[in-house]
């Protein structure tokens, strides 16, 4: 009987014992199945980025090159009609190095409007980017972020004031008085610059309005640069603030380009 009973112990034992090890099993097994799960969805994930910017590239090699073969028709044509096309394309649609490449190769037409023009472009467009300011790099982590501007700071910002090409002289004046009143506040910098038409056309820009572009967390400085614009002339005018992609330090940009 006792023998039995001893018998009935061991497989019990060894029921649980095999129940124990199943259930581990079956736990490191969903474990690793979740694990393969998203690695899988993770892999999936790449794949179809992937995709996207292989479409994407692909997207815009195709327009380069329809860009680049209106260039090269309109040249062999000698069409004024059709080479004012290809500059438009080429102002609007490409970006460097390719852009400043076809603008050079317009200013060989045999057209002269067509020349002066792309050669005016090149000239507006290099002076333009030699008076950027520089780019903070934001790639390294920081420890702890940095205190946000206040309108206090506002003396030692650097300020550019923009107006757009095709408003002539009248925007070039609106923009000087902007300038004056900002050198009257004994800020760090204050410029007046031509925003050509050609580099406003390009996405990142095109300009309408008046807009004050400000890098995160330099609202208040943002809004008081606005009390200054509506102080100038701008008064009951809509003054936009958008986000700036640039990363400047100490550097903030208002555009004069009412419609």
């Amino acid at each position: 009987m006792s023998e039995a009973i001893g018998k009935t112990g061991i497989l019990t034992s060894i029921n649980l014992g095999v129940t124990i090890l199943a259930a581990a099993v079956g736990i490191w097994t969903k474990t690793k199945l979740d694990q393969a799960d998203v690695v899988l969805k993770r892999v999936e994930a790449q794949t179809q980025e992937s995709s996207e910017r292989r479409a994407e590239r692909e997207s815009l090699e195709r327009r380069q090159m329809s860009v680049y073969e209106a260039v090269v028709r309109s040249l062999e044509s000698d069409d004024r009609r059709r080479q004012e096309v290809a500059m438009a394309l080429v102002t609007s649609m490409l970006s460097d190095p390719l852009r400043q490449e076809l603008l050079l190769v317009l200013t060989k037409s045999q057209v002269q409007e067509i020349k002066q023009v792309a050669l005016r472009t090149v000239r507006q467009e290099q002076l333009f980017k030699q008076e950027q300011p520089p780019v903070v790099a934001t790639s390294a982590p920081m420890a702890q972020a940095p205190a946000q501007p206040e309108a206090a700071d506002f003396p030692r910002y650097r300020f550019d004031v923009f107006w757009c090409e095709r408003l002539g002289a009248g925007g070039q004046a609106q923009a000087a008085k902007i300038g004056a009143a900002l050198r009257e506040q004994a800020v760090s910098q204050a410029r007046v610059r031509m925003l050509p038409d050609s580099i406003n056309a390009q996405a990142g820009y095109r300009v309408t309005g008046y807009v004050i572009r400000a890098d995160q967390g330099e609202e208040a400085v943002a809004r008081r640069l606005a009390q200054l614009l509506q102080g100038t002339g701008v008064a009951g005018k809509l003054i936009q603030t958008t986000r700036s992609r640039q990363g400047t330090a100490n550097y903030m940009s208002a555009f004069v380009c009412p419609a």
